[in-house]
């Protein structure tokens, strides 16, 4: 849990506008520990990564390296959790992937368990969301995430982890003006 109180850190200084310090943090202290393949780390190194990609920071290959771990978008422990597997190959534009990860959560939204719920209810809207998003389709990924974003709560992490829906939709929607 350490890494994750590192990456509040690196939030911290990127709401400083410390965007710098903020990629240094993710390369110094939360790349070396994906090895590990924990969830949660997963999780956030991909939502770092989109922020400061956000905050127009060049990022190189690191998005590259989260590839590694896009053989868990078929996993289906939480929504929040997949969501963020899907960004990684989203973000990578890796097709196959992507793939994969919808047609999970897709399959995933019918089943009639707790987390199948959350994911019709608003998983698979923000899955689409993200994909057209990332895919040059800003005005209807906006769109769909719009209609999402008042029952964002339902995905579950904290609201800090959640925030990254919010920056995203503000993002595009002042790209688009």
């Amino acid at each position: 849990f350490g890494h994750h109180l590192t990456w509040h850190k690196a939030l911290m200084l990127l709401a400083r506008g410390q965007t710098e310090a903020a990629l240094a943090v993710y390369d110094r202290e939360l790349l070396d520990c994906l090895q590990d393949d924990f969830y949660l780390d997963i999780c956030n190194a991909a939502s770092l990564l989109w922020r400061l990609d956000l905050a127009g920071i060049a990022l190189g290959e690191r998005w590259q390296v989260l590839l590694n771990y896009v053989h868990r978008c078929h996993d289906q422990e939480f929504v929040f959790i997949s969501l963020h597997y899907l960004i990684v190959a989203a973000k990578n534009h890796d097709q196959g992937a992507i793939d994969q990860a919808m047609s999970n959560l897709k399959a995933w939204s019918l089943r009639p368990i707790e987390q199948g719920e959350v994911c019709n209810t608003v998983g698979l809207a923000i899955a689409t969301a993200i994909v057209d998003l990332t895919s040059g389709h800003q005005a209807r990924g906006l769109e769909v995430l719009a209609k999402a974003l008042p029952e964002l709560h339902l995905i579950g992490g904290s609201h800090a982890q959640r925030e990254l829906f919010f920056d995203v939709s503000q993002h595009y929607q002042k790209e688009l003006l």
